[in-house]
This record gives C-alpha cells, structure tokens and sequence, in this order.
C-alpha cells in the first residue's frame, strides 16, 4: 500500500506480467539446458572420437608412420624432415613440461614444510601431478592448502603462501618453459612463447 502511490505495482504483479516472466526464465532455463546438454554431447562425441584414434594409433601407429611420407604432398626428404622435427617438437614440449613440474612441486612442498601444512611431501607430489594438466596448473593444491591455513588462525601464513604461488611458483612456469622448450627443439624463445599464449587461448 505504500508503494502504491509511487510505482505502479499491477504493472508487475499481474498475470499477464507474471506469466511474461514466467515464460522469459523459462527459455532462457531452457537454451542454457539445450547448450549444457549439447556441450556435453559433443565432449562424449569428442572423447569417443580420442579413444578411438588412439586404439589404431596404438595397434598400427609404426605402420601408419612409414607410410605417411608418400601420402604427404611432399618430397619424400621433406616430408621425413617434417615428421623428424615434430617428433623432436613433441620430446622437447614433454621434457619441458615434465621439468617444470617437477621444479614448481619441489617449490610448494618446501613453503609447506616452512609454513608448517601437514604432510608436505604429498602435497608437494600432487602439484607436481597437477602441474602437468593443462588448466589444472598448480592452484588446484595450492587453494586448499591457503583455505586450510586461513580456517586454522593462520591468516599471514595462507597470505605467504598464495603470494608464492601467484608470484613465484607462476613466474617458474613462464619464464622457464620458453628457455626449456625452446633449447630442446632449437626454437626461438618469443615462438616458443606465442606458442604457449596460443595453446592457453
């Protein structure tokens, strides 16, 4: 009753008003169900066509290697150069990663020694695994371990150890990726750079 000299309440409240929101939340409820379901679909499209490329590369992959340079539109040297260096671009991107995992796990593990988080060596071992997921990164053991500090009392400490992670262990993976990858696969640095910016978008 009050608001009623000022706004307009019918306007709002009525059926046909309501029913309009109703069917407003209703289609915007259903294309977010429509593009969820159809995301998932085709991630399971995509995880099926994975699982079955990797079976025949697995069964026939030396096979299908020989025989690739007379399929290539290439001079047959050409065409095994090619191939020798993208194996070389592979070892090189897998050495790479594999090392500053290692690097980033072995940083976390001694600041949660120092910070006093129980059983460091674990979590030190599971940024190493998690450093080795693209996307994952290290945040996935580092976030718990600050909410668990902060949930003790030890505020300063979470503070410490998120400042580590975003500054230090973060800074380990950017500027050591293009020094490694780039030396191992005899690519300059500022490509190997762009690279990675490219496979995060």
């Amino acid at each position: 009753e009050r608001l009623e000299p000022y706004v307009d309440l019918n306007a709002y409240t009525s059926a046909e008003a309501l029913s309009g929101y109703a069917e407003r939340i209703s289609g915007a409820v259903l294309q977010r169900g429509l593009s969820v379901i159809g995301g998932a679909f085709g991630v399971l499209i995509s995880a099926i066509l994975v699982i079955f490329t990797m079976f025949y590369l697995l069964r026939d992959g030396r096979a299908i290697a020989e025989r690739l340079p007379d399929v290539l539109p290439l001079e047959r040297p050409q065409a095994l150069e090619i191939m020798r260096r993208t194996v070389e671009i592979v070892k090189g991107s897998v050495f790479g990663v594999v090392v500053i995992a290692v690097i980033q796990g072995t940083m976390g593990g001694a600041m949660f020694a120092v910070l006093g988080v129980p059983s460091p060596v674990l979590w030190g071992a599971l940024m190493v695994l998690a450093a080795m997921i693209p996307m994952v990164v290290t945040g996935l053991v580092l976030a718990p371990s600050a909410l668990f500090l902060g949930l003790t009392g030890h505020w300063g400490k979470a503070a410490v150890l998120v400042r580590w992670g975003a500054f230090v262990i973060g800074l380990v993976d950017n500027l050591l990726r293009p020094m490694l990858v780039g030396k191992r696969i005899k690519m300059h640095e500022l490509l190997v750079f762009f690279s990675v910016l490219g496979g995060l978008q």
